[in-house]
């Protein structure tokens, strides 16, 4: 969906596809239904090699870096899907969310929601079976957010994946010292 979401039509995603506009809504309600099934079947894998990733060998911040690295990685292969959800989170940011249905908005909250909980549990040192406290989540949110936003930018840059993890790793660095500290 090159220009994001909001200027893909069911038209042209048909014609990319191969498909009549007719095959395309016989299958899908509407342009957010579809991306809703992508979103759906790509987030299961997806979900799958963040957790691998964190249950590597390293230290803490190590793993953080390579959980980040892999959805980095995930997304720069699957730039389309990336596009799309990076045009709805400029609009969730600019606060131009009318027209968007509410299903469409999810995509947003699966990622964030994905790579927060497990970098928490990368924090914790837990496999999701405990609760994770108040300042971990907010430092887990920290980072994911930090790596969110870097990471639709430096997609978007074509930056090599060693320097990404090199800019993370000193910016995480700094977040997680931060909460020692005090």
């Amino acid at each position: 969906m090159e220009g994001g979401y909001s200027q893909a039509t069911i038209r042209d995603i048909a014609k990319r596809a191969g498909m009549s506009t007719g095959a395309v809504f016989a299958s899908f309600r509407d342009k957010a239904d579809l991306l809703l099934t992508i979103v759906e079947d790509e987030t299961k894998s997806h979900e799958k090699m963040l957790v691998r990733a964190a249950t590597e060998e390293g230290t803490v911040l190590d793993r953080i870096v390579r959980v980040c690295a892999t959805d980095f990685s995930f997304f720069n292969e699957r730039f389309h899907l990336l596009e799309a959800t990076a045009s709805l989170e400029v609009r969730r940011h600019t606060g131009q969310w009318s027209g968007i249905p509410d299903r469409a908005r999810i995509p947003l909250y699966i990622r964030r929601r994905s790579v927060t909980d497990v970098i928490a549990s990368v924090l914790t040192g837990n496999q999701g079976d405990e609760k994770t406290d108040k300042e971990t989540e907010a430092k887990a949110r920290m980072l994911s957010d930090t790596h969110l936003y870097a990471c639709r930018v430096e997609v978007l840059r074509s930056m090599p994946l060693e320097m990404y993890q090199s800019r993370l790793k000193e910016l995480f660095e700094l977040i997680i010292s931060s909460g020692e500290q005090s």
